[in-house]
């Protein structure tokens, strides 16, 4: 948790409540009820097109040996 503070409740005897945050009191409200979440059309992304290295990646390489060896020294 980097740079996260934690928030004490307090209830106290007489019923009220009391939320403190760096020894300080927050001010709140209470709420009646949790609000209705608002339906909208979802908003995806479209899919992303695989990008194919260029030609001359090592990448392309991959699986055979890394240095080729001139063709003179093969036989």
């Amino acid at each position: 948790m980097s740079g996260a503070t934690p928030v004490q409740v307090e209830e106290r005897i007489d019923g009220t409540m009391t939320m403190i945050h760096n020894c300080q009191p927050l001010t709140y409200q209470t709420i009646a009820a949790r609000p209705c979440k608002v339906e909208g059309p979802e908003t995806r992304m479209p899919p992303r097109q695989p990008v194919k290295p260029r030609a001359d990646h090592p990448w392309n390489g991959y699986g055979t040996c890394a240095v080729k060896r001139p063709a003179a020294a093969r036989t």
